[in-house]
């Protein structure tokens, strides 16, 4: 029994949950990072398994851009499992859709709340919330695995405010907010021209440009960029004062796409 473990994090909570599900699933269970490269063969799975964060009780686009492209010529068992922080709302039947709509299906659906890392909406919350989430979240990630095994096909039951309003805070999101993402982003004098942010953006949305970071108009609002920033240089409007985060059990090593040379 083979499973393949697709993941998309900007800070951590979905690489965290990949690593995990991948030491409780049974069998060989193999991590793929979105988007993918020549390393995943999708024809070698019986299982092939999705875990991203929640954007705007949405996929992120980069997911969606993912599941439009895949080509299933055989017919694994499929699920989701979404990282939230503020709530997850009508996520997973929103990914059942655009499954449905790319002719492909999504057997089931899974959920985990984990700290929040939206500077939008302030960011991540005080370190004993933090806490108590990570500490909660192992007992939820094993029943998950347990049902991934059992081949379980299941959804969370969703609010009918979810139902109505989702699809259109999601396009607001995706549509108004993303493409003008990039110019909300600024660099202070604490910018030590590391690199970092360059070398982990995932849509190669940040070029260093005399030293410091630019950022352009492919931004996906991972916000890895912000909370991996080792001195907090990167600012997303007035957010000098916010926690920054990710998930401890991770490492920046993990995120890492471009080298350093070009700098």
């Amino acid at each position: 029994m083979t499973t393949a473990l697709l993941w998309f994090s900007g800070t951590g909570n979905s690489l965290a949950t990949a690593q995990f599900l991948q030491k409780n699933l049974s069998g060989k269970t193999e991590l793929f990072r979105i988007p993918l490269d020549d390393s995943f063969v999708m024809t070698e799975y019986e299982k092939i398994i999705f875990v991203f964060p929640v954007y705007a009780w949405g996929y992120p686009r980069i997911v969606g851009k993912l599941i439009e492209s895949l080509k299933l010529p055989h017919n694994p068992f499929t699920a989701a499992v979404v990282t939230y922080g503020g709530g997850a709302g009508n996520t997973l039947e929103f990914t059942k859709k655009k499954f449905e709509k790319s002719g492909l299906h999504l057997d089931a659906g899974f959920q985990i709340h984990l700290p929040e890392n939206y500077p939008p909406f302030g960011g991540a919350p005080k370190a004993e919330k933090i806490k108590e989430l990570l500490d909660s979240a192992p007992d939820s990630l094993k029943e998950i695995a347990l049902k991934i095994d059992k081949k379980e096909k299941e959804f969370p039951k969703v609010g009918w405010f979810s139902s109505l309003f989702g699809p259109l805070a999601y396009w607001f999101f995706a549509e108004m907010g993303l493409p003008r993402a990039g110019k909300k982003f600024s660099v202070n004098d604490a910018c030590t021209s590391c690199g970092i942010c360059y070398q982990i953006c995932p849509v190669d949305n940040i070029k260093m440009e005399a030293g410091r970071p630019t950022f352009g108009s492919k931004c996906e609002q991972c916000f890895g960029c912000f909370h991996w920033c080792p001195v907090s240089a990167i600012q997303y409007g007035k957010t000098e004062k916010q926690t920054r985060y990710h998930h401890p059990d991770v490492k920046l090593s993990s995120f890492i796409r471009r080298k350093n040379h070009s700098l």
